[in-house]
């Protein structure tokens, strides 16, 4: 089985470790690992499902999130923050409604963050969701 956020083949296996594990990412400076959050969110009653797979890496010095819509077309808009960990400060928000195959990409400078870990969380208005990190990244 092939992935296009794999370089080369990769096997199953390892792909559903990936895609299990906790979106935890503990990275070097520009390590370029990659690692990959599958997300479900439904809310059971208006079909607002939320079907979205998050990829982290590190850029040299950034930390880099992306969010690809892999199910059907959001019924509204949803906020997507990032934060830096542990300490929940807001370092970016964005109000976005994402279409079938839609990919949006957060870049966070990593210069005066004091070498903190950075989380995205997606926050959809059709639903109620507590917060907590979708996903985790820390790139040094």
């Amino acid at each position: 089985m092939r992935f296009p956020w794999a370089k080369g083949a990769v096997t199953a296996a390892v792909a559903l470790i990936f895609l299990a594990a906790l979106a935890d990412f503990a990275t070097a400076a520009g390590g370029g690992k990659i690692g990959v959050k599958e997300l479900m969110i439904d809310d059971g009653v208006s079909g607002g499902k939320i079907d979205v797979e998050i990829k982290v890496y590190c850029e040299p010095g950034r930390s880099v999130f992306q969010v690809w819509n892999k199910g059907k077309r959001w019924p509204k808009t949803a906020m997507v923050g990032v934060y830096e960990v542990p300490d929940n400060t807001t370092v970016s928000m964005r109000r976005i409604r994402l279409a079938i195959g839609q990919k949006m990409t957060f870049k966070v400078r990593n210069a005066g963050n004091g070498g903190k870990a950075v989380a995205l969380w997606v926050d959809p208005s059709w639903t109620d969701r507590p917060f907590g990190y979708d996903a985790k990244l820390s790139c040094g």
